[in-house]
């Protein structure tokens, strides 16, 4: 578009019609209304923003961004390799277990919420030594609550 030129969306080319500023039908509880009819603003010097780009200002801000990633992914791994646990190999699942207390915190807190009724009943499952688990969450700075069934 050349300076001088109208925009398509201008308020020139707006045929709706427009009610004078300050204008209000009879009986409106609205005190916005007589905005609600007033051309769109489009700006000479700047270019319309697309409605992803619009959208993507408003986004939230991902201060954790790809750590529910790595979480599902250590939880995939773990349900692998217990899958894949032969019970006559000698080898623990305590040693499949993510060593990352942060990771472990999570997958803890989704079996919990998901699968079992308490942490006592986790550990019995998978055969988990339920004092060296409230061990390592201690040291990471968790405590378990049984009320909330979750560490905290």
């Amino acid at each position: 578009m050349n300076k001088g030129e109208i925009p398509e969306s201008s308020p020139e080319n707006d045929s709706r019609p427009v009610r004078a500023a300050g204008a209000v039908k009879a009986n409106s509880a609205d005190p916005y209304e007589a905005l609600y009819d007033l051309p769109h603003h489009v700006s000479d010097y700047h270019p319309h923003m697309s409605m992803t780009n619009r959208a993507a200002q408003f986004s939230p801000f991902k201060s954790m961004a790809g750590y529910e990633d790595e979480v599902k992914r250590a939880e995939e791994e773990w349900i692998r390799k217990i899958n894949e646990a032969d019970d006559h190999s000698g080898k623990r699942r305590h040693e499949m277990l993510p060593h990352d207390p942060a990771i472990l915190f999570s997958l803890l807190n989704t079996k919990l919420r998901d699968f079992y009724p308490s942490l006592h009943a986790l550990c019995d499952d998978l055969d988990e030594d339920e004092e060296e688990i409230l061990r390592i969450m201690k040291d990471a700075g968790h405590t378990y609550d049984p009320a909330q069934n979750r560490f905290v």
